[in-house]
């Protein structure tokens, strides 16, 4: 089941069934022991805020096969990010200088965005801590067709790239962009003195700069150009981050009305336990 989760044919199987007429997809990143628990209610806010009854036009990436085993319990649409066996012989840094769980995150958001753009698909990648009030497709700067990549920023605090939340559209320039992007991660993103929203606004040649190390070892992988912009997203979102109180943060949006209605919609909140046997 994990392999099949996991394949070119599934991805390509749920894009057909999931975007919109633009040929669009939004997707969240799951993983790990806090926000994995979220993911039925991130699908139920997304069908919420949908223009189309039924398609939230949406699917999460789990990074870990409990995650997946909970998106199938809940009947959401899943796609399982992990490392083919060519991945893993071309890791480069034998020593994990990170959590493997922050390394899954990025190769989920690098390589997924790489290959549904090279499939001909638009995608919005939005991070689980993100809480909308309006459609995520109705936020996009327009017109369209002007940028390969829309990005969210720190609303002026600070230059870097902000990537919690960033629409990539399908075009030859992204495909070859988020492919080398993605093959630098699989190389390197496990070394010190780097995170997935260093290296994106790096390879943008945007803030920040690759250390010595990585640009030597690298060699000749040079950033192809991408046309791209910063993108505030409108004043329908929420990009609550907080370090390690994922309860705490999500009971804070209910709090303010950006959780799913079918869960939080005055009522008690509901939940559920899934029982894993070998059998």
């Amino acid at each position: 089941m994990f392999n099949y989760l996991s394949s070119d044919n599934h991805l390509r199987s749920l894009l057909t069934q999931q975007a919109n007429q633009q040929r669009q997809v939004l997707a969240t990143i799951v993983g790990g022991d806090s926000y994995s628990l979220f993911t039925w209610d991130w699908y139920e806010r997304m069908l919420e805020l949908s223009n189309d009854v039924g398609n939230c036009h949406c699917f999460v990436i789990a990074i870990d096969e409990i995650d997946v085993i909970l998106a199938i319990k809940q009947g959401v649409p899943v796609y399982y990010s992990t490392f083919s066996f060519d991945d893993q012989i071309h890791w480069t840094n034998v020593i994990e200088a990170k959590q493997h769980l922050l390394y899954r995150e990025g190769h989920a958001k690098f390589q997924t965005t790489a290959k549904i753009v090279k499939m001909g698909y638009s995608v919005l990648i939005s991070e689980t801590d993100v809480f909308w009030m309006a459609n995520p497709f109705d936020q996009l700067k327009q017109p369209l067709n002007e940028y390969d990549l829309q990005i969210s920023d720190h609303s002026g605090s600070h230059a870097r790239i902000n990537i919690g939340i960033f629409f990539v559209r399908s075009t030859k320039a992204s495909s070859i962009f988020f492919a080398h992007v993605a093959q630098f991660w699989i190389r390197y993103g496990k070394g010190t003195f780097i995170t997935d929203q260093r290296v994106l606004d790096a390879m943008l040649n945007n803030y920040d700069r690759l250390k010595p190390i990585y640009q030597q070892a690298s060699g000749k992988m040079l950033s192809p150009p991408l046309n791209w912009t910063t993108h505030f997203f409108g004043h329908q979102v929420s990009h609550m981050m907080v370090d390690g109180g994922a309860f705490y943060l999500f009971k804070q949006a209910a709090q303010l009305g950006m959780r799913s209605k079918k869960f939080y919609g005055g009522l008690k909140p509901k939940f559920f336990t899934v029982r894993i046997t070998d059998k």
